[in-house]
């Protein structure tokens, strides 16, 4: 009787020490696995930004551009005059310059406007954080928003082309170019993006002046 008691009193103690190790144990794999996430997050966060920032930057531009747009007469009538002498010969072909400028003040307001302090949300699943292509996009999700910062930069482009015989093709482009900052866990991303819209274009029946045509690239 007295041997059982003893071997019952050992038992007893040994299971706080079968507690301590587990819980050390189930420490130490915490550990690793916040270090590997750590390590596995950034790359990842990166690729996965890259394609929110640029959804991102494609809704808001397409978004201030029809905005614009709608609001404003930019029929190529409207932005061009075409004079000619005497013969009808095209002597010169003039944009309206005070009216594409303000395009480009009032889109890149509109742009900034809408993207202040608006973070770049990025959904990330958490058997990708393993590593595993097996894993890749699988399980349950959690959301990170990213904070960023933007410099956007908005300028038009004139461009003639030859396009048939006596006639010649001007097309007014409008350009965004924007260099987005963004802050992911332990570093900092740059990412860059561009986008074009034809304004107007018309095609232009007549001679039109050489130093007037854009070389071909």
């Amino acid at each position: 009787m007295y041997i059982q008691i003893k071997a019952l009193r050992r038992t007893r103690r040994g299971r706080p020490i079968r507690v301590r190790i587990l819980f050390l144990l189930l420490i130490f794999l915490l550990a690793a696995a916040i270090v590997f996430g750590s390590i596995q997050i950034d790359p990842l966060m990166a690729e996965l930004a890259e394609a929110a920032a640029l959804n991102m930057f494609n809704d808001t531009v397409n978004n201030a551009y029809d905005d614009f747009m709608s609001k404003n007469d930019m029929t190529y009538h409207s932005l061009v005059t075409i004079t000619k002498n005497q013969k009808g010969q095209i002597t010169s072909i003039t944009t309206d310059a005070e009216k594409l400028n303000r395009m480009c003040v009032d889109i890149n307001n509109t742009i900034s406007a809408m993207m202040e302090n608006q973070p770049v949300k990025v959904k990330v699943p958490l058997g990708t954080l393993t590593n595993i292509d097996l894993f890749q996009g699988q399980g349950p999700s959690f959301v990170v928003k990213l904070t960023q910062s933007n410099t956007e930069e908005t300028l038009t482009k004139t461009t003639f082309r030859e396009a048939g015989l006596n006639q010649t093709e001007h097309i007014i482009l409008f350009i965004v170019n924007m260099t987005m900052t963004l802050i992911l866990p332990n570093t900092t991303a740059y990412y860059e993006y561009t986008q074009e819209f034809i304004v107007a274009q018309s095609v232009i029946v007549g001679d039109v002046p050489s130093y007037y045509l854009t070389p071909a690239e």
